[in-house]
């Protein structure tokens, strides 16, 4: 078989030329028809409304896909929000019982070496001591 294709295309090298302008146009043809309604109409006979028909469901289906993107996206910021507006009000408790833990501690230390007592070991930390003790990585994007 391919040494007939070849004995063909040897006799008939304008063959050769026609397959590939073919090709050629089938391509050229179907982006021109998928980027614009007048070739579409120019290529109608030889498939250029279903070239431009299937523009159009890809653009359709690119737009579904945004919109679902969207809505994704505006359900994780609804429940971030929700998620930051439930764990502000614990972290302002948080931050009042260690300012309240912090004074206790100072304050009990305070009377013990007044009345001469000594700290047992290991001592109380406060949270800003700890802090400072502890190396905390930031997280990308900025500060904490």
């Amino acid at each position: 078989m391919p040494t007939e294709v070849s004995n063909v295309l040897d006799g008939n090298p304008w063959l050769l030329l026609i397959f590939g302008a073919a090709i050629a146009f089938r391509f050229i043809g179907g982006v021109l028809a998928e980027a614009s309604e007048s070739w579409a109409k120019v290529l109608g006979p030889v498939g250029g409304h279903r070239w431009r028909d299937r523009a159009e469901r890809k653009k359709a289906a690119r737009r579904s896909s945004q919109a679902q993107d969207y809505e994704d996206m505006h359900d994780e910021i609804r429940r971030l929000t929700r998620r930051v507006n439930t764990l502000a009000p614990a972290m302002e408790i948080l931050e009042d019982y260690l300012i309240y833990d912090a004074s206790y501690h100072t304050t009990l230390e305070l009377q013990m070496i007044q009345n001469g007592y000594t700290m047992p070991e290991p001592r109380h930390i406060g949270w800003l001591e700890y802090k400072r003790q502890h190396t905390f990585s930031e997280p990308e994007g900025g500060a904490t």
